[in-house]
């Protein structure tokens, strides 16, 4: 299965949760997704799959004030394109993570469960 993420692929491997507008679909939990990067506005490449990730839950940010408070754990910044605007913001927890090399063929970190 695929789940299409935009991300900056060098922080990856050091975030533990993934956000979204949304709560984590019960489907998506607990299985293991392909994390596809995809270029945004800025990138100059094709969507590429970059992990292998499994999420076991999520959660709601009740407030702007409590989302950056886990900016170590998000890493979205207050000027990101990702960044709290009109919408709530849901924390995915990342069950875990194998980041791919650069040809997708073999992994170069795997995280330990958190």
């Amino acid at each position: 299965m695929f789940c299409y993420f935009s991300t900056v692929y060098r922080v990856l491997p050091e975030k533990i949760i993934e956000t979204r507008t949304y709560p984590l679909p019960e489907r998506l939990k607990g299985i293991e997704l392909a994390f596809i990067e995809t270029p945004g506005k800025k990138g100059k490449f094709k969507s590429r799959v970059v992990a292998i990730i499994k999420f076991s839950d999520s959660f709601e940010y009740k407030t702007k004030k409590e989302f950056y408070a886990d900016i170590e754990k998000h890493k979205v910044a207050k000027n990101s394109d990702w960044a709290w605007k009109d919408k709530s913001k849901h924390g995915w927890i990342i069950e875990s993570l194998e980041v791919l090399d650069a040809r997708g063929l073999k992994s170069v970190y795997r995280t330990r469960p958190f």
